[in-house]
């Protein structure tokens, strides 16, 4: 009976040593996998985030300086606050900006275009406490444009808020919104937009890049977006018109 007891003592001990080495193996299989994530997450912010520098000065031109005056004003009262003396490299405003909308936000839409990236800037607001990011829009193709004003090989702005800023001391902080992406110069993408201003940029909602004929969501939301993740391009647009027809 001893022996026996011995023997079961023997087992326990085993399979606490191999239950002991496991979870070891998976905390250290997870910790690799979060600092490779988040070495990936800050190769992709330092290269999607367009850059402003607080000593920047309005441009001299006086339709330049006119059409900057226009779209700072809008963030002169920003979600995201610029703060003058930043210690810290990042700051990240939680917003629930997309319970609002759907996937394929085609009713929320003005115009939805596809198109390449071919420019990127950030701007500080007239006021210095909000920044926001410009992107040239090469159109390629319009889906959907209720105000008629897109024409196809023609450069649009489009925008959204955030971005980095530089200050005088030479620190940089990243200002933006959870789950919200900055689509990169050179890629190509199906973006649902927004314009109620003529002088303004269109807004970005949100966007897909288009990459080797398969759809990646701009955003994170959950899985919202990432229901077309890998579609094939043809049947993404398909389902994107389909949405447009019944909304």
């Amino acid at each position: 009976m001893f022996r026996y007891r011995r023997i079961g003592l023997l087992v326990l001990v085993i399979l606490a040593i191999l239950v002991a080495a496991v979870m070891a193996q998976l905390k250290n299989d997870d910790n690799i996998y979060t600092f490779n994530n988040q070495h990936k997450r800050g190769q992709v912010d330092e290269e999607q985030w367009p850059l402003a520098d607080t000593e920047t000065h309005l441009p001299s031109d006086s339709a330049e300086r006119a059409k900057r005056l226009a779209r700072g004003k809008k963030y002169d009262k920003p979600k995201l606050v610029v703060e003058p003396n930043a210690d810290y490299g990042q700051s990240m405003l939680n917003d629930h900006w997309f319970l609002s909308i759907p996937a394929l936000p085609t009713a929320q839409s003005n115009v939805i275009v596809i198109g390449d990236v071919i420019s990127s800037q950030a701007y500080l607001s007239n006021n210095k406490e909000g920044v926001y990011s410009e992107f040239g829009l090469q159109v390629e193709r319009v889906l959907k444009d209720d105000k008629h004003i897109i024409a196809i090989g023609n450069t649009i702005d489009v925008e959204r808020e955030g971005g980095r800023v530089r200050q005088s001391s030479g620190r940089i902080t990243r200002y933006s919104i959870n789950g919200q992406n900055m689509p990169l110069v050179g890629k190509r993408y199906l973006f649902f937009l927004t314009c109620a201003d003529p002088e303004q940029a269109f807004h970005i909602i949100t966007g897909f890049e288009l990459r080797a004929g398969k759809v990646f969501p701009l955003d994170e939301a959950g899985d919202k977006f990432d229901l077309y993740k890998g579609m094939d391009e043809t049947a993404f647009f398909d389902s994107v018109k389909e949405a447009a027809r019944n909304p």
